[in-house]
């Protein structure tokens, strides 16, 4: 069995055949804001984004920043881990550098523990701190205007076949199924099978009357402020239906 995320990249499917990109839309925000070149990890960075964005929107630093936790946890660093939390409050400089710091340690928990030996040495710059407030406040903008948000860091419980088992999303709102990513100048096939993925095990899960009132599915990077959507009453049966035998494992 493998996740979600690991069963599309090593499918032997013809992406292409599975969905109709002209039913992708596409919205460009303006804020005025550039972007400068950062000084550490674009992974740390973009962890870092999604990790504040949670805690403003849901108010909870223990869920938000659950699995940098338990990385610091498998790295023996968790009492550091927790003084970097406390110490996050909002958007000012303090609190976004210990928040880099805290991201740092989610390699411990998903790779190796050994990659928190080394957190001492995220030290972002003036410009990164920057770039992340910028990012923090445009996917604070998007979430506010279209949501509220119902449901965060979902986990799709009860929706796992022999071929998934493990799978997460990002937001849904009332109208919609959100995937968050750092770059994605242009949607390609993989990203849109993944959310497209995501929303069909949604509707097998134990948020299952929640999905079912979801029309779009959406795409939305923070760094480049612009979003993409499909209406899902445009989506075939026939791609559903692929998608949900050959990529998920659902017999009907």
């Amino acid at each position: 069995m493998y996740s979600l995320c690991c069963a599309l990249r090593f499918s032997n499917q013809d992406y292409e055949s599975f969905f109709n990109k002209n039913l992708l839309n596409t919205v460009v925000f303006s804020d005025d804001k550039q972007l400068f070149t950062e000084n550490i990890n674009s992974r740390i960075t973009s962890n870092t984004v999604q990790y504040l964005t949670k805690f403003l929107i849901i108010g909870d630093k223990e869920k938000a920043f659950s699995i940098p936790l338990l990385g610091a946890e498998r790295c023996n660093k968790i009492d550091e881990a927790r003084m970097r939390l406390d110490n996050i409050v909002g958007l000012d400089d303090k609190s976004i550098k210990d928040a880099c710091r805290l991201a740092g340690y989610e390699l411990s928990y998903k790779i190796n523990p050994k990659y928190g030996e080394n957190n001492y040495k995220i030290r972002p710059d003036e410009k990164t701190v920057s770039n992340i407030r910028i990012m923090v406040n445009r996917s604070l903008y998007v979430l506010r205007k279209y949501g509220p948000v119902l449901l965060d860091d979902i986990s799709f419980n009860g929706a796992f076949t022999g071929k998934i088992n493990s799978a997460s999303g990002d937001y849904l709102t009332p109208e919609g199924f959100w995937n968050f990513a750092n770059t994605l100048d242009r949607a390609d096939q993989l990203d849109i099978l993944q959310v497209l993925s995501h929303w069909i095990m949604g509707l097998h899960s134990v948020y299952k009357n929640k999905f079912k009132n979801v029309k779009y599915l959406v795409i939305f990077s923070p760094r480049l402020n612009k979003l993409h959507y499909i209406e899902i009453a445009k989506i075939s049966q026939d791609t559903i239906s692929l998608i949900s035998k050959n990529i998920i494992g659902y017999k009907n």
